[in-house]
């Protein structure tokens, strides 16, 4: 695999900061049916209430710089990020043909997929950030 982490600092620094921005990032620990996951939020604690939310989810090579490169982007711009695990803890892929594998597992069973994802939403839903 190729390693972007040139490119993402650019894309993040694309994205102009605001004056007296106060970016907070975290990972969070959560889990679905008893399967640790570990995502990855970003918001801007400078802004006082409630952000609106986006969630992201990563392709197929699992959570890693991409999907937190632009969830930091979304947090410059105001939004409470939250880039989802839909693998598991530590479940990150570096060839394709592993890539696809585990990605095969998801698009073979949406429900899988889709309950993966409604508990980043409950994490996210339940952040008094948001």
């Amino acid at each position: 695999m190729t390693d972007f982490s040139a490119e993402h600092r650019r894309l993040i620094d694309a994205v102009a900061e605001r004056p007296g921005a106060q970016i907070a990032e975290a990972t969070v620990a959560y889990d679905h049916d008893g399967q640790p996951m570990e995502g990855y939020r970003a918001h801007d604690a400078a802004v006082a209430g409630p952000k609106p939310a986006v969630i992201i989810v990563h392709d197929w090579t699992g959570l890693r710089e991409y999907p937190k490169a632009r969830a930091q982007m979304l947090a410059r711009l105001g939004y409470y990020a939250f880039a989802a695990d839909l693998y598991g803890t530590g479940r990150r892929f570096e060839d394709h043909q592993s890539a696809a594998a585990e990605a095969g597992k998801y698009y073979g069973d949406l429900g899988l997929m889709r309950a993966r994802v409604r508990a980043a939403y409950d994490v996210v839903a339940n952040d008094p950030a948001v």
